[in-house]
C-alpha cells in the first residue's frame, strides 16, 4: 500500500505489516533467509531475525527468501455497524479466537469510516460532501472538529474471510448487538483498498496543507483510550481520525490520519503531540512504519527494551562506528 515505493528490503528494514497481517502475520512471518553484505565487503546467508526493523543499520539486505502459499479459493466479506468503540472491540475479540482469524479485520470509527466512504449512505452525495469537507479542510480544521460529532459514535467493522487450508470453515462470530451491513462495505473496501491517491496528497501539500499519519500498537483493552486520547491531543493542531486494524493474538494497531494547514511548525507539534500521547497512554509509537528519524526521541516506547538491547548489540558488534545509515539506533 505503498504506491510505487514499497520494496522488499524496506519490508525488512521496517518489519512491515500488510494488509492481511491478521491471519498471516507481517513479513517476520514470510521471510525464511536473507543475504546480507556486511563492512567485511563479504556477503552472508543468515537468519533475518536481526535485521527485520533494524532500518539498514546492520548491513545491506541484498536478498529475501520468501514463504508463499496457493492462493485462496475464494472470499467472503462482511460488514457491521456497533453503537460505539467497545462493543466493536468486544466482537473483533471474539472473531480473533474463535472459527480462525479473519485475513482483514479492520474497524473505523465514525470519522475514518465517513472519509473512506464507507457508511451506509456512502455514495455519489456523500462522496460530493466529502469533496466539500476536504476543500474546507485546509482552513478550518476548527469547524470540522466541531461538527464530526454530527458523525454519530457508531463504528464500522470490516472483515474478509478467504477460504484456503485450514481455514475453510472460518466465519465471524455473531454480531448480537451490531446492524448487519452485508458485504457491500467490505467488498468495496476489498476493491478500492490500493487507490490511494498520490495527486491529491500534493494538492493538498502544495495548497499549504499537510496530511500524515501516526501508527500505534497496544493491547485491545487499551486501544479504545488510546484512539479517544491521541485525537484529543491533536484536536488543537489537526483534524484526526483513526481506525484499528492488523489485529493479532493480543493487540492492534491504531492508524490515526491527521490533516491541517499552517505550515511544518503546525505539522510538527501536531505530530509530537501525537506521539506524546500515545507513549503517555502505554501504546508503542511504532507497528509497521519505521522509526526513522521522527520517531528517534520515543525509540524506547517504539520497541521493548529486550529487543532493542539486542539490537544495540548486534550494531557494536557489526558498525560499532556507526557508518552504517548513521543517526539511527546507535547511542
Amino acid at each position: 500500500q505503498s504506491m510505487e515505493d514499497s520494496t522488499v528490503g524496506g519490508w525488512i528494514a521496517t518489519d512491515a505489516f500488510g494488509q492481511l497481517s491478521t491471519r498471516y502475520g507481517g513479513v517476520r512471518g514470510q521471510v525464511r533467509g536473507v543475504r546480507v553484505a556486511g563492512l567485511d565487503g563479504a556477503v552472508h546467508h543468515e537468519a533475518a531475525g536481526p535485521h527485520l526493523g533494524a532500518e539498514g543499520t546492520l548491513g545491506v539486505v541484498t536478498e529475501v527468501t520468501l514463504r508463499v502459499r496457493p492462493n485462496p479459493v475464494s472470499r467472503r466479506y462482511f460488514a457491521y455497524e456497533f453503537a460505539g468503540a467497545e462493543p466493536a472491540l468486544d466482537w473483533a475479540r471474539e472473531a480473533m479466537t474463535k472459527n480462525g482469524p479473519p485475513s482483514v479485520l479492520r474497524l473505523y470509527g465514525p470519522v475514518d469510516a465517513f472519509f473512506n466512504g464507507l457508511k451506509r449512505s456512502g455514495g455519489g452525495s456523500s462522496g460530493a460532501l466529502r469533496s466539500r469537507v476536504e476543500a474546507l479542510l485546509l482552513k478550518r480544521t476548527d469547524w470540522l472538529n466541531a461538527l464530526t460529532p454530527l458523525l454519530g459514535r457508531r463504528w464500522l467493522a470490516v472483515a474478509v474471510y478467504e477460504d484456503e487450508s485450514p481455514y475453510q470453515d472460518a466465519a465471524p462470530p455473531p454480531a448480537r448487538e451490531a446492524v448487519d451491513l452485508g458485504e457491500g462495505p467490505a467488498s468495496r473496501w476489498w476493491q478500492r483498498r490500493y487507490h490511494l491517491s498520490k495527486e491529491r496528497l500534493e494538492r493538498t501539500f502544495a495548497a499549504g496543507g499537510f496530511v500524515d499519519t501516526a501508527d500505534f500498537w497496544a493491547p485491545l483493552e487499551l486501544c479504545r483510550v488510546l484512539d479517544e486520547t491521541v485525537r484529543a491531543a491533536l484536536r488543537p493542531h489537526a483534524l484526526a481520525f483513526s481506525h484499528l486494524s492488523h489485529f493479532d493474538a493480543t493487540g492492534a494497531c491504531l492508524y490515526v490520519t491527521f490533516a491541517g494547514s499552517g505550515g511544518a511548525e503546525r505539522h510538527a507539534r501536531a505530530w509530537t503531540a501525537a506521539l506524546q500521547a500515545g507513549a503517555a497512554a502505554g501504546a508503542n509509537v511504532n507497528h509497521h512504519h519505521g522509526i526513522g528519524l521522527g520517531k528517534l526521541s520515543w525509540i524506547q516506547n517504539a520497541w521493548d527494551a529486550p529487543r532493542l538491547s539486542a539490537w544495540r548489540a548486534e550494531k557494536r558488534a557489526r558498525d560499532p562506528h556507526c557508518l552504517l545509515n548513521p543517526g539511527k539506533i546507535c547511542p
